[in-house]
């Protein structure tokens, strides 16, 4: 068995009108949403990076 988990990275904005789900045809995301996540996963591995040391 393999431990995993899964991160939810919202990328809606109500303000800019980014409001409508996923195979809408008016689908779009929020790109400032991008850097967060990128932030996220960048955090995450180097956490386990450091630990397996």
């Amino acid at each position: 068995m393999k431990i995993g988990c899964f991160f939810y990275v919202g990328a809606g904005n109500v303000e800019k009108g980014i409001v409508y789900p996923h195979h809408h045809p008016r689908f779009t995301i929020d790109e400032d949403a991008l850097e967060i996540g990128v932030q996220m996963f960048v955090a995450a591995t180097l956490k386990l990076l450091a630990e397996a040391e």
